[in-house]
């Protein structure tokens, strides 16, 4: 299952998320992730007994980058680079994979942006 979402706060887009969820993950949960609507992934998320975080990946994506093109396809103006980080989360061993893309919008930049 894959949910591709933007993060907006005050109406700007700050981050896409794109969460990825094979089917023994999906299907072993309660609440379904898949049922979240408009309700972060975070928020359910965090809340599972016995989440474990693996390692985070972090790259800066340019714009040849697949997913870099997926994370602009909604704003008005595709910047050059983006910082983006991944990992994969275990809930009673099994896995989900999610992916932050941080867009121009977002405080990491600070003045950078």
């Amino acid at each position: 299952w894959l949910r591709e979402i933007y993060l907006c706060a005050g109406g700007v887009p700050q981050v896409f998320g794109r969460s990825f969820i094979p089917m023994r993950t999906l299907e072993s949960l309660n609440p379904r992730l898949d049922r979240l609507g408009e309700t972060p992934l975070g928020h359910v998320l965090f809340q599972l007994p016995g989440l474990k975080r693996r390692n985070l990946e972090i790259a800066r994506l340019d714009a040849r980058h697949r997913l870099h093109q997926r994370a602009v396809k909604g704003l008005d103006a595709a910047p050059g680079r983006l910082w983006a980080r991944r990992s994969v989360f275990e809930i009673r061993n099994l896995p989900l994979l999610v992916t932050e893309v941080f867009l121009p919008g977002s405080p990491i930049y600070g003045d950078e942006a």
